[in-house]
């Protein structure tokens, strides 16, 4: 069953919406470690590379760097992996494949973070 808490969190994560996000991980601290309830248990951080998610979330606001830098700030582990294209997939791994990000001008920017932070 879907958490409304995480829903709105990866509404938050996809549209851009920092304050909110900041919000929301102030408000239920777990939530950066919380996985979706669809078959790909995404964590918030795997939104962030628009792949392997829901297609109608597979969106990449100009705010992305600093979604994902507020996700790893708040403890979100950048090797947690997720099932999806058939095997355990990372958020970078997910990034680099990712045309969404790429077509934003934000690929390299994400992944350098990404890399910074572990992942």
């Amino acid at each position: 069953m879907p958490s409304p808490r995480f829903e709105a969190a990866v509404e938050a994560v996809v549209d851009g919406a920092l304050a909110h996000l900041q919000a929301a991980l102030r408000d239920e601290p777990g939530l950066v470690a919380a996985r979706s309830h669809w078959g790909h248990r995404a964590t918030l951080l795997h939104y962030v590379a628009a792949n392997g998610v829901e297609i109608h979330r597979q969106r990449v606001p100009a705010e992305a760097v600093a979604i994902a830098r507020t996700l790893l700030d708040h403890g979100a582990d950048p090797t947690a992996t997720a099932p999806m294209y058939g095997r355990q997939q990372t958020t970078l791994g997910l990034l680099r494949s990712s045309g969404h990000p790429h077509a934003a001008g934000l690929t390299d920017p994400l992944a350098a973070l990404l890399r910074d932070a572990g992942g």
